[in-house]
């Protein structure tokens, strides 16, 4: 049995009636979890996962996927989360590149459809399972399988430079490695919330530490992770001691800070780099509430470092110091340690380094690579830039190709560029990000007389990339603009992604889906969405949100709440809400944002 699934079956004598986890107003405790999970890795076992084989956790964010895995570490299998919406080509990617021969797709109910599933040449065959909760004593318990620490825990997919997400292959031991840091970091038995999606791996780190120390996860459901005040809320309700967030998510958190809770010992941000200004934000906002920089590659599991921001905010805020189970070391092109405060590569080294990408030797090798120092051993090569302060922690200076971080999820620019060229009227596109407006795509087109709309391109993105990743903004180019090298001048092409829109074509558009969609254009600092295209996916975001709020207050006062926006999340779906209420004269519903328990 691995030592994170001991940890926590350990803690279920003692503390049997506890909450363990807590989602959308249900609630289970330690016993209670024990034997849910127990249960459905029996149902997984008999639809064929064992070690070796590979559980999908195609489920919504909410309880049953945080179940999921704990079931699927009890049967020795390995579980990767693609959830319900994503594009069918994560699914694919999983099920064409994973090596064990067996793949369990849990899905979440009987009566819905399962999910669609187009398995490219050679993927492996899948069977369905299905989550339903248990009636007490109707199915006998799993006694947890032997697997040895070798084997694979789960599967994390991420951005790849290829056009296909990478499978990111860590293994039992490497996860227990990763849990037993955080617990000796953290300590204290917390009532931790992480407000980001099961998909990102950072949740891994509160589930696993927190049930091996007896304390409660509160995890947000869907409608409250895009909604900030809701997630204050929820904190309140369950007065949580710890709250992990992005960066960006925190900013719109901190709106709503008089809502948190007192109880609020200490907040990790983790995911994106940690801007000084948000520090001050924090201290000024609640200054009883320590604050963490949390640090790391998925390839690294999880985390790798973590620095308490407790000094004066200084330019650059520091990632921090090693996990007391991780080395790192910054390197020079030669692999030669940097003086301090030299700039340099980082590397990680020790064994939260994971296997490796799955079914891709070459990019394996290429950044798994031979530990010099110790020989046998490998690290993993980051490609992000860093330095080590005289005070020995550790300080991010960017990276070496062309990663991002868009709302946490990492993302690889040539990824994108591969889908966008995808289509059939684009002959090159090149993406780079912008601070203001998000993933900014200049476009070649094929037939510069019948180029492809910007919401046929972003409606063709939405296919194969996460909401993340699909472009805010399209702007056409008669040509892309190179170095002396040769390549993609993105540099250049980044100083452009901020110039005004030539012209939106709103033609066939009624009057007041035309003044909606000004305001849009305000908010998002560009006109490229189209009349039926989601807020989230033109470069919205909490922050944004709460901005056209404001605006539509300015212009149709009380005609749309904002709880609203979140159901309404078209420029079509807001004009025809607004119009139908100015017609009658009636007042929106009132919106409800109390979470019941």
């Amino acid at each position: 049995m691995s030592e994170t699934l001991a940890a926590f079956r350990a803690r279920v004598p003692s503390r049997p009636h506890h909450p363990a986890l807590v989602s959308e107003g249900t609630t289970l405790t330690y016993r209670e979890l024990d034997q849910a999970s127990s249960v459905l890795a029996g149902r997984l076992a008999r639809a064929g996962a064992r070690p070796g084989t590979t559980v999908v956790l195609n489920l919504p964010q909410g309880l049953a996927v945080l179940v999921g895995m704990i079931a699927t570490l009890r049967c020795g299998a390995t579980w990767v989360v693609v959830e319900p919406g994503q594009p069918g080509a994560r699914l694919d990617a999983v099920l064409t590149s994973t090596d064990q021969p067996v793949a369990v797709v849990l899905h979440e109910g009987r009566d819905d459809p399962p999910p669609a599933v187009t398995v490219s040449s050679g993927g492996a065959p899948f069977v369905l399972a299905y989550h339903r909760p248990p009636e007490p004593g109707s199915e006998p318990l799993l006694e947890p399988v032997h697997a040895a620490p070798a084997h694979l825990a789960y599967v994390v997919l991420t951005s790849g430079t290829t056009g296909v997400p990478k499978a990111i292959a860590i293994s039992r031991r490497n996860l227990d490695t990763c849990v037993a840091g955080r617990t000796r970091f953290y300590g204290q038995t917390p009532v931790f919330l992480p407000a980001m999606s099961v998909s990102f791996d950072g949740v891994l780190g509160v589930l696993f530490a927190t049930l091996a120390v007896g304390g409660t996860v509160v995890l947000p459901g869907g409608r409250e992770l895009v909604n900030a005040r809701a997630v204050a809320r929820l904190a309140a309700t369950h007065r949580v001691t710890h709250l992990y967030a992005v960066p960006s998510f925190y900013q719109a958190l901190l709106d709503h800070a008089q809502e948190l809770p007192a109880t609020l010992h200490r907040t990790v941000l983790g995911g994106e780099v940690l801007p000084p200004t948000l520090v001050d934000r924090h201290r000024a906002a609640l200054p009883r509430t320590g604050l963490v920089n949390e640090y790391g590659p998925s390839e690294a599991t999880v985390s790798s470092t973590a620095h308490r921001v407790e000094e004066p905010t200084p330019a650059r805020v520091p990632v921090g110091r090693p996990f007391s189970t991780v080395e790192v070391q910054v390197l020079d092109s030669g692999l030669q340690p940097t003086p301090r405060e030299q700039v340099g590569e980082l590397y990680i080294q020790g064994e939260q380094v994971g296997r490796g990408y799955v079914g891709a030797a070459a990019a394996t090798a290429e950044r798994f690579v031979a530990d010099p120092y110790r020989p046998g051993s490998r690290m993993y090569r980051t490609g992000d830039l860093a330095s080590v302060r005289a005070d020995g922690a550790l300080e991010f200076h960017g990276r070496t190709d062309h990663q991002v971080k868009v709302r946490g999820i990492r993302i690889e620019l040539v990824e994108v560029d591969h889908v966008v060229q995808r289509h059939p009227g684009v002959r090159q596109a090149v993406v780079v990000h912008s601070a203001e407006i998000g993933l900014v795509a200049f476009v070649v087109p094929t037939d510069p007389q019948s180029p492809p709309s910007p919401d046929e391109l972003r409606a063709h993105c939405a296919r194969h990339l996460v909401v993340q990743a699909v472009p805010a903004r399209f702007v056409r180019l008669d040509h892309v603009p190179t170095t002396h090298t040769g390549k993609a001048d993105r540099s250049a092409l980044a100083s452009r992604a901020g110039e005004p829109d030539t012209g939106a074509d709103w033609s066939g558009w009624n009057e007041l889906e035309q003044a909606v969609a000004e305001e849009w254009a305000a908010v998002l600092r560009h006109s490229d969405a189209g009349l039926r295209d989601a807020f989230w996916q033109s470069g919205g975001t909490s922050l944004k949100l709460v901005e056209l709020h404001e605006r539509f207050e300015a212009r149709w006062p009380g005609a749309l709440r904002i709880g609203e926006l979140f159901d309404l999340h078209t420029i079509e779906d807001q004009a025809s809400a607004i119009r139908d209420r100015r017609d009658a004269g009636d007042d929106p519903p009132p919106v409800d944002f109390r979470i019941e328990v």
